[in-house]
């Protein structure tokens, strides 16, 4: 099994973004931003609690 690191986790957050720019590209640029911004915070949790629990 391969262990996931912090760049998989970026291209993850990365995929995230794309998709929302893709689904509402007829959307304010604030809106999109900020669930960008969500996905991204939401994959370095994600990573963070990885880490630990690799770690215990």
């Amino acid at each position: 099994m391969k262990t996931l690191s912090k760049d998989d986790f970026v291209k993850i957050a990365d995929g995230l973004m794309d998709r929302v720019n893709k689904e509402y590209p007829e959307e304010s640029s604030p809106m999109v931003n900020k669930v960008a911004t969500i996905a991204i915070d939401m994959c370095n949790c994600f990573f963070q609690e990885y880490e630990k629990m690799k770690n215990e």
